[in-house]
């Protein structure tokens, strides 16, 4: 399973089913035997851009799919699936008789 320090919403083993990347190369797996390198796949993909600057990494990807993700939220209003956000504020209305609440006390 690909991971990332960034959480996105599309998973980066999803991203790469769609995109027909090949798992274990995605992954970061090659091998004689077990995942051998083709020439339809001839490279793994890496963790990070500074192990080989050439190429994009996952981090990188999952920072892409974050942006593109947040762009498509502030568009809707809201994200297309469940997020976590920290620090999220709503705003919620009062009941119009405050008796109905609390003790109907005035602790003003």
């Amino acid at each position: 399973m690909a991971r990332a320090n960034i959480v996105t919403l599309l998973s980066l083993d999803r991203y790469a089913r769609i995109m027909g990347i090949s798992p274990p190369h995605f992954n970061g797996a090659a091998g004689s035997t077990v995942f051998p390198m083709t020439p339809a796949c001839a490279d793994i993909w890496y963790q990070y851009s500074w192990q080989k600057g050439d190429r994009v990494s996952r981090e990188d990807l999952a920072l892409a799919i974050d942006n593109a993700e947040y762009d498509i939220a502030r568009q809707l209003g809201y994200y297309p699936a469940q997020k976590w956000i920290v620090n999220e504020m709503h705003q919620y209305k009062r009941h119009h008789r405050r008796s109905a609440i609390d003790s109907g006390v005035n602790v003003r």
